[in-house]
């Protein structure tokens, strides 16, 4: 299969390829939880820690997308955007954030709560259902970029400074909810898809910059047809600043996580 390499700025997000595969990084996974204590799950965290939490419930069409973390982030939409509150879908809450076209997303105004440099332990989870597997799909990007993306090569992987770091195995299907969650403990980055480890990396690092918030597109791009962003759902989306949650195999949450 033909290789492809994406050299970008700096980022975090969530990306959907097709067409390239090569990870031995599933050794690393395995040997990294065999010598790591449980940490089972964590049903709460300290409430400064949560730094951005978005339930995406509301009434159907809605656009308003509130945090309801205590740092009171100000999601938005802009231009020819039709992100918006969907109650046909929902995994929490009877609604979520529908993403109709793959040419529309939310967006988060830069903030130093999403910086995570060299060090910093972090937790990014949220439900994710997509109507359609395009060959390039941005879900998630924390810099305007790219260089450091979660990516759906066939599989759930990871990008982290423009190389690829982990390397998942379960594919995804469309129409189906699945939780993604993403830890970084230390320097160790921990990939699960509904509570089971997909891979994992010791080195590369994130957050030394951020820009604007993209959810459900790539953040230069979001509104252009190239860029790909999500047609689906997303739903109860949450980051954590200082906490990795899991370094082992959880149960995906049952239910939305309580406002602080």
């Amino acid at each position: 299969m033909t290789s492809r390499f994406y050299i970008l700025p700096f980022a975090v997000c969530l990306l959907l390829f097709s067409g390239f595969k090569s990870h031995p990084s599933s050794l690393l996974f395995n040997s990294i939880l065999a010598s790591s204590a449980p940490t089972g799950v964590i049903t709460s965290a300290p409430d400064t820690n949560i730094v951005l939490l978005l339930h995406f419930d509301g009434s159907d069409g809605a656009t308003n997308f509130p945090d309801t973390s205590l740092h009171a982030h100000s999601p938005y939409i802009d231009g020819t955007n039709n992100a918006q509150i969907d109650t046909a879908q929902s995994k929490f809450g009877g609604a979520s954030l529908n993403l109709p076209d793959g040419l529309s997303a939310v967006l988060v105004p830069a903030n130093p709560d999403f910086l995570a440099p060299s060090g910093t332990d972090f937790t990014l989870d949220f439900w994710l259902r997509l109507a359609t597997l395009d060959a390039v799909v941005s879900i998630i990007d924390f810099n305007l970029a790219l260089s450091d993306a979660i990516a759906h090569v066939t599989n759930l992987d990871v990008l982290i400074d423009q190389t690829y770091g982990i390397f998942g195995t379960r594919a995804l299907s469309a129409n189906t909810w699945y939780h993604i969650e993403l830890d970084r403990s230390g320097t160790t980055w921990f990939l699960f898809i509904d509570g089971v480890g997909e891979s994992a990396s010791d080195s590369g690092d994130f957050g030394s910059s951020i820009n604007l918030l993209v959810i459900g597109g790539y953040g230069f791009n979001w509104h252009d047809a190239a860029a790909q962003g999500v047609e689906g759902w997303i739903d109860e989306f949450r980051f954590i600043r200082g906490i990795a949650a899991h370094t082992n195999d959880f149960t995906p949450p049952s239910s939305p996580y309580p406002d602080p």
